[in-house]
């Protein structure tokens, strides 16, 4: 995981949820949170980053993955 990934979570739930201590939430939310393994991250077709985990919520091919609309989302605030 990213050095600056609690801080981008911590930006993005202070700037999207009315979360009051949106630092030690953050901190939280990422522990143990490594990667289940390899993915391959692309933006072709979609215009956001979409990847080919098997369990993330961010491949539009998985049954449970984000809405389009929300995947925009989650990239906008993850981009901040």
């Amino acid at each position: 995981m990213p050095a600056e990934a609690v801080d981008r979570l911590t930006a993005a739930l202070r700037a999207r949820t009315t979360v009051e201590a949106p630092d030690p939430l953050a901190s939280a939310l990422l522990e143990h949170q490594g990667a289940p393994g390899p993915v391959h991250w692309t933006a072709e077709g979609h215009g956001f980053p979409v990847n080919d985990g098997g369990l993330s919520f961010r491949n539009p091919a998985n049954h449970f993955a984000l809405s389009a609309v929300r995947l925009a989302r989650v990239a906008t605030a993850l981009a901040e």
